[in-house]
């Protein structure tokens, strides 16, 4: 099966839902069509019955006609547009929501090679330019076979020989017309999804880098490469425009010679008294209107290789990202798992797993076992780069493990589904991310029915009670752009927060100290534990201080486990983790003699 083909029966499947609409809107469009045709050949024939000056009672019907032809095709036309785009837009909003349902469980890790510039790209733009099939693409060549054959068989009763001359026109522009067209833009049209992808790959690094580089006067660089992408972007598409546009010349070359010879035809005809001389003018400008509703077509097909190429791209993530182990499709019905609702059973093991980003040459995490027993409280720590945020993701079901086994209660994670291991095991990242809302919407995002007490609830148990309550707005007060009117630490409780919230029986708290200083680290640290107390938590961690009171440690170093076991046991063995604590209590008293002098 061709690549032209899978796209087409994939795009027609996906409008089935709609395919009511986009029936009734194709032939609303082929009415507004028909009606401007009947138009051009009744006001041809008024005019020329008209130049003989008959008795106005006999150009009362033309009159009549031309009126309703008029104003019916209007009338069609706006209800074609209504109908069309309401079909278009539900199709492509269900396939929205399709992509996010299936890229959201594989972020971050599990995106393979692609850039965060390339999921948007496919993201936005391709699943906006599928919608271009079902308006600019599937409608001209319906309405094309419809009112082009009515147009033929009427002037083919007037007469035979023009009818035969204007169907072999609109075949050519039909047929031939849009090979041209799809022949010079379909590989051009595939280059331009790449050269959409890199520009917002360079729009995306530039911003996310643009207010370090302003205030150190180094952002010229990355302005200089976005705007040299964004020319090269334009003048890929002034290419496509020019041979798009090379190809609908073409069309009116065809019409133009098309509607030539028919004046030559009805002329003869007309001479040798074959046709009355009044219908000579419909038969020469009623082939004009049926060109008309042909001229769509070149550019239907130029964009035909565009929705190809971006439903190729988007399919790679509906299709192509299934994310479970046995391939099968996941739904929210795993939500009823027995793991996720029955509470009392959460556990999680790791058996003998290894873990290697996708594209790295090694695994970042080799052979790791670890058993996190109901409600216990494990911690994770080790120098930096010896895999602890990587073993957090494969935890949380976003990296999944290359050898070895991840159990959840007793039942391999990847055979419960997505669904189900998304909503047992919740993870709470070095950076939760922040909409630019308000404080309660943040939350409720985790809860949307959740009431103003729960939040109030949550908000007291990971410490933020005291900063709500002084806000001048309370939850309502908005938290800014990525959270920027919170500080760090105050990012990290609202997303625990927000983590509580969901009611996942298992939570992994992936450094939530970072980039904290060490007071506020081990403050912050030990709200997060008192308020997780009760679930099952994983704390990956880079300071040892505030872990003294879980169940057990387990050091990483290289990717492996090096030493496990409680605190007190670890600092008499002596090893790394006896002798990182040591160094942290001789920094903390240097700090704490340095503050009372």
């Amino acid at each position: 099966m061709t690549t032209e083909t899978s796209s087409l029966r994939w795009l027609l499947d996906l409008a089935r839902p709609q395919r009511g609409r986009l029936v009734a809107a194709a032939l609303l469009g082929a009415a507004a069509a028909a009606a401007s045709v009947a138009l051009m050949g009744t006001a041809a024939y008024l005019i020329a019955r008209a130049s003989q000056q008959p008795p106005i009672l006999t150009l009362t019907v033309a009159i009549v006609a031309v009126r309703f032809f008029g104003i019916s095709r209007a009338v069609a036309r706006y209800a074609e547009r209504l109908v069309g785009h309401d079909a278009a837009f539900r199709v492509v909003s269900d396939l929205r929501v399709e992509v996010y349902r299936r890229v959201v469980p594989l972020v971050p890790a599990r995106l393979g090679d692609r850039s965060s510039g390339d999921v948007l790209t496919r993201f936005a733009r391709d699943v906006e330019t599928v919608s271009d099939a079902y308006l600019r693409v599937f409608p001209p060549f319906a309405v094309a076979g419809l009112v082009g054959t009515l147009s033929v068989a009427v002037l083919t009763v007037i007469d035979p020989w023009v009818g035969l001359m204007v169907a072999t026109g609109l075949i050519v522009v039909a047929t031939v017309v849009p090979r041209v067209v799809s022949t010079s833009t379909t590989s051009a049209e595939r280059s331009l999804a790449s050269l959409r992808s890199a520009h917002a790959d360079e729009v995306l690094e530039m911003l996310e880098v643009l207010p370090e580089t302003w205030v150190a006067g180094t952002s010229q660089p990355f302005v200089d490469r976005v705007h040299d992408h964004r020319r090269r972007l334009l003048e890929a598409e002034v290419r496509i425009a020019g041979r798009a546009g090379t190809g609908q010349s073409l069309g009116v070359l065809v019409a133009g010679a098309t509607v030539v010879a028919c004046l030559a035809l009805g002329t003869w005809s007309v001479g040798s008294g074959d046709v009355d001389g009044v219908l000579l003018a419909v038969l020469v400008l009623t082939p004009l209107a049926a060109f008309d509703v042909l001229a769509p077509l070149p550019d239907a097909v130029r964009r035909w290789g565009a929705v190809t190429a971006a439903t190729e791209r988007v399919r790679e993530l509906v299709d192509g990202e299934q994310g479970d182990g046995d391939g099968r499709d996941v739904d929210q019905g795993d939500l009823t798992d027995p793991v996720v609702r029955e509470r009392g059973r959460e556990r999680i093991v790791l058996d003998s797993i290894s873990v290697r980003w996708p594209g790295a040459k090694q695994s970042t995490v080799r052979e790791v076992s670890v058993l996190v027993p109901e409600g216990g409280r494990i911690a994770v720590v080790g120098p930096s780069g010896s895999g602890k945020s990587t073993l957090a993701m494969a935890m949380a079901g976003f990296l999944p493990p290359e050898g070895g086994s991840i159990s959840i209660d007793g039942a391999d994670a990847r055979s419960l589904g997505e669904s189900a291991w998304h909503a047992t095991v919740g993870l709470l990242e070095q950076r939760p991310y922040l909409f630019d809302t308000t404080v309660a919407e943040n939350l409720l995002l985790a809860a949307p029915d959740a009431s103003r007490a729960a939040l109030d609830d949550v908000v007291r148990r990971v410490g933020l009670g005291p900063w709500v309550s002084a806000l001048p707005k309370g939850l309502d007060t908005p938290a800014g752009e990525h959270g920027r009117q919170l500080s760090g630490g105050q990012q990290q409780r609202l997303g625990l927060a927000r983590l509580l919230l969901s009611n996942h029986p298992v939570l992994v708290l992936d450094e939530p100290d970072e980039h904290l200083d060490a007071v506020s680290a081990d403050a912050l640290m030990a709200d997060l534990l008192g308020a997780s107390r009760g679930r099952t938590t994983v704390v990956i961690s880079h300071r040892l201080v505030p872990l003294a009171g879980v169940d057990e440690i387990v050091v990483l170093d290289g990717g492996r486990v090096i030493e496990s076991g409680t605190h007190g046991a670890l600092v008499a063995r002596g090893g790394w983790y006896a002798r990182t604590w040591m160094r942290e209590q001789e920094i903390a008293a240097i700090a704490e003699a340095a503050s009372t002098m």
